[in-house]
């Protein structure tokens, strides 16, 4: 009984990012970010995830200088996608292993049959969050409070399904489903030394 496997995957990815900061009261940031892998089929192979965040620091305009207390305000929202390929190798494919082993005449034959369910159509996983949220800061930072809306959206989860057994294989990696979580919230964070 002989055999042998091979197994390799490639993830090539780049980034590229721009800050924006006038008068360190309006923050801006973009970012875009590509990511290709070869645990799919080409034409799903690469995919895009773009970001972004925005800032006000209230605390900083000139209308604000009469709070002494108030050390820091600032409001910010921000949108951003990432991505999954947290498959195994090859599982678009459908591959060949050793199967059953038949005699025709004097000669053992081995078969090759395939051994899982390939799936051309799988592409990225993709989760987008939104979140928008306003950091307080008081007496020099001592006292510091931050509240966060976030909600996150998963499309296109990849997910390994059971398939029935008189397909000849136990299981299909699919992209299906979505999943959505959303919450708030709330830090404090005091130096009373």
């Amino acid at each position: 009984s002989v055999g042998t496997s091979k197994s390799k995957n490639v993830l090539i990815s780049g980034i590229t990012r721009a800050n924006y900061n006038f008068n360190d009261r309006y923050l801006f940031t973009a970012t875009f970010r590509a990511d290709g892998s070869s645990k799919f089929e080409k034409s799903n192979r690469f995919g895009y995830f773009p970001s972004f965040s925005a800032a006000w620091r209230i605390s900083n305009e000139a209308f604000m200088k009469d709070f002494s207390t108030l050390s820091n305000l600032k409001l910010r929202v921000g949108y951003g996608e990432t991505g999954n390929q947290d498959i195994g190798n090859n599982s678009y494919m459908t591959l060949l292993g050793k199967g059953y082993a038949y005699i025709f005449g004097d000669r053992v034959t081995t078969t090759l049959v395939p051994t899982n369910a390939g799936n051309p159509l799988l592409m990225w996983e993709t989760a987008k969050q939104f979140n928008v949220g306003v950091d307080v800061g008081l007496f020099n930072n001592r006292i510091a409070t931050t509240l966060e809306y976030y909600q996150t959206t998963t499309d296109n989860l990849l997910l390994q399904f059971t398939t029935p057994a008189y397909s000849g294989y136990s299981s299909q990696w699919r992209n299906a489903g979505k999943i959505q979580n959303k919450g708030v919230e709330f830090t404090l964070n005091t130096q009373n030394i």
